[in-house]
């Protein structure tokens, strides 16, 4: 496979392209004019935290055979969409019905979002975004239009172009990319919203194998044996990041217990630097995260995959929790504690526990309190 440089200046895709990261970057003025700027602005100034959120529908994504043996069932995979050969998100599991506040866009979302589609040659699949009913649009197109107007995105103007054009092709397709796409987004909205960058760098969505990454002011990536990785930047502390994104909790688990390989990877390329590398999970929606304790199966043994989390290291952030490892050890322990408690029995399987007792973090935060988890 041909090495492939993203320069942190907007230069050279081609292999072998000489780096050189002292110049500022290019932004992305020949896709995002001032006019969708200011739409944009506009925009996010009128989104909330509510548009994030959706009504369950039904019982929560939880164990379902106690709390040793906590399982879920195999989910179906949607075909791949065009040219987004990455593995579909949750494509079983509804995200419930969406609030309709959540759907609506505004004519300068709608125009912001079109006009950008066209250039990049996929207007079909802005048309499919804004027509979906299936997840929050009015969040989706706000954290979409936020990156790429962002001016610390890493890559040449035609590697960031494909990546953008990727996650619209993602929004148009089946419900399984289109969440995966939102989550990706929110995500990367998220790390430039909170300035999390170190000064002067970059942040590379979607990176590939076989790809050196400059992220600014001299770094230069390799990911090693990853395939993919959603996002890739670097922190003030020079702590260089690999993250996986994901839309709920259930996914993850999902993804742990059919291809445990990609954190094996993502772990070995961290153990090449472990002073400064880092990986974490990002994780969109609290809906549905009692997931993190469905069963994977972990060098021939069965665990939770929030026992996976805990004993690798590896911290995440649901929604707008930043969960460290010592954080989900509590969780998990105060989620044993309660499950035990006689005072706290249900009728059934323990997904219905789960369903009654703690099905967002914010009924978990209440529920398990007094069992010791008193950080959410």
């Amino acid at each position: 496979m041909a090495e492939r440089l993203w320069r942190a200046d907007g230069g050279g895709d081609a292999p072998g392209g000489r780096f050189d990261d002292t110049q500022p970057a290019k932004g992305m003025d020949s896709v995002v004019s001032e006019a969708d700027l200011a739409r944009l602005r506009a925009l996010l100034a009128d989104s909330t935290d509510e548009d994030y959120r959706c009504a369950p529908d039904g019982p929560a994504a939880a164990p379902d055979d106690g709390l040793d043996e906590w399982s879920a069932a195999p989910r179906p995979v949607h075909p791949v969409a065009p040219e987004r050969p990455a593995e579909p998100e949750e494509p079983a599991v509804p995200l419930g019905p969406v609030p309709a506040s959540a759907l609506h866009v505004d004519e300068d979302g709608h125009d912001a979002v079109r006009s950008l589609a066209e250039r990049l040659g996929v207007a079909d699949a802005a048309e499919a975004l804004l027509a979906r009913t299936d997840l929050p649009v009015r969040a989706a197109v706000a954290d979409y239009l936020a990156v790429a107007g962002s001016e610390r995105l890493a890559g040449s103007e035609g590697r960031r172009n494909d990546v953008l054009r990727d996650l619209l092709r993602s929004f148009g397709g089946d419900h399984g990319h289109a969440v995966g796409a939102a989550a990706e987004v929110w995500a990367a909205h998220r790390l430039l919203a909170e300035d999390r960058l170190a000064p002067g760098s970059r942040l590379a969505l979607d990176a590939r194998k076989g790809e050196r990454i400059a992220l600014g002011s001299g770094t230069l990536v390799d990911t090693g044996t990853v395939p993919q990785a959603d996002l890739v930047y670097r922190t003030a502390d020079g702590v260089v990041h690999l993250d996986e994104v994901k839309y709920a909790a259930q996914t993850l688990a999902d993804k742990l217990r059919k291809e445990p390989q990609q954190l094996e990877r993502m772990l070995n390329w961290r153990a090449g630097d472990a002073d400064h590398r880092h990986c974490g999970v990002w994780i969109r929606t609290d809906h549905r995260w009692t997931g993190l304790f469905s069963q994977v199966i972990r060098n021939g043994l069965k665990m939770p995959a929030i026992e996976v989390l805990i004993r690798n290291a590896v911290p995440v952030r649901v929604g707008e929790r930043e969960l460290r490892t010592d954080h989900l050890a509590a969780l998990r322990d105060a989620v044993k504690r309660a499950f035990d408690d006689p005072a706290n029995a249900v009728a059934g399987k323990s997904g219905e526990w789960f369903n009654q007792y703690v099905p967002d973090l914010d009924a978990a935060r209440t529920f398990l309190r007094p069992y010791g988890a008193d950080f959410l």
